[in-house]
Parts: structure tokens; sequence; C-alpha cells
């Protein structure tokens, strides 16, 4: 079973309240269409699909939207990559508790790529997961944006590599299967959310 069908089950099984989007990325124009911007990438082709959103929060650090008609919710974080954390932070307490769904880039997963992992701690060496990691103590799922591999993995070549920009041929490759698949996966979740959601609202 994959790691979404699992999720998806288990939405069915534990029905929680919210379910919250959290995008990685780095602020400025300077980082569009960057590889490490490609977790904010997704999240908004996923609000561009999903229709009408409601802006329910913003401050300097983080954006949080609505779906139009079931709760979920999808945040933007507006700080820099290294300082994650501070986005996470300022989730409304209002909101709590929902169930955590970082959208991030990834290395290890192919462009053209998405995919769901279950809940883990483990960070790699990401730098948006590593600063969530100072906070946050329990598992949470991820969406993992591929953006392929560099060459070499020597570190000052992978940080070069995350803040380049894509290929004319790569960038049609991320427009046209990276993120139709990433809202292939809201879309899957929606009909347990919205089953849930029917149950405790009559």
């Amino acid at each position: 079973m994959s790691a979404l069908n699992k999720f998806i089950q288990d939405i069915y099984k534990t029905n929680p309240q919210r379910l919250f989007f959290l995008s990685l990325g780095n602020p400025g124009s300077q980082y569009n269409n960057t590889r490490h911007n490609a977790g904010h990438e997704a999240l908004s082709y996923i609000l561009n699909q999903c229709g009408d959103t409601d802006i329910v929060f913003s401050n300097k650090n983080l954006i949080v939207q609505r779906h139009r008609d079931l709760p979920i919710y999808f945040g933007r974080s507006l700080t820099y990559m290294n300082t994650s954390v501070k986005a996470f932070d300022a989730i409304p307490s209002a909101l709590a508790p929902f169930t955590l769904v970082v959208v991030h880039d990834d290395l290890d997963t192919p462009l053209g790529e998405v995919k769901f992992k279950m809940p883990s701690v483990q960070t790699g060496a990401h730098g948006g997961l590593t600063s969530l990691q100072t906070r946050i103590k329990y598992p949470y799922m991820r969406m993992k944006v591929g953006i392929g591999e560099p060459v070499r993995r020597e570190k000052g070549h992978v940080a070069k590599y995350v803040l380049s920009k894509y290929s004319p041929a790569e960038k049609e490759l991320f427009l046209s299967k990276t993120l139709p698949k990433a809202y292939e996966t809201v879309e899957k979740i929606e009909p347990a959310m919205r089953k849930w959601n029917k149950a405790n609202s009559s």
C-alpha cells in the first residue's frame, strides 16, 4: 500500500479535525523558479486548482488560506528556508489540533514526480526540515516535490543546485508533470475529509 493510500485510510479511521499543508521555500523574487522553492510552487498550483480560498491568517512569517468547504488549510512560509520554524510557530493556536503535511523540494525524488512520505522525524540534510525539527518532536507527513539530484552530492554543489533555476526543458516537465501530481494528492484526500466533515456537521 502506498504512503498516500495509507494516510487516506488513517483519515477515515481517526477523523482528524483539520489538515494543514505547510510549504517551505525562500522569500524574494530572486528565488522565483529556483528548485528550492518547488514546495511553494506546488502549493500555489494546488490553491489555484482548488478554486476559491479564504485568507484566514497573515503575518510576516506565514500566510494561511482555507479550502473552500473543507477543514483543509494551506500555509506558505514567508521565512527563509533555514528559519522555517518561524513559520510553524506562527500557525494560529485556534487551528490546533491539526495533522501536518510539509510540502518541500526533494533531491531524492526525480523531477516530474511527487512522493508522499508517512510520518517521520527524519530530516536528512534539508535545511527547512532541520529547522522545523527544533520545534516539532512528533512524526509528520511530507509531500516531497521532486527536483532531481545534482551530479555531485558535496555540500557546496548541493547548495548551488537547489538555488539554481530550471532549464526550459526541466521547467516544462515541472509544470506539466510535477505540479499536477501535487494537486492529485489533495484530490485523493478530499473525499475522505468530505465524508468526515459531513458526518460531524450533521
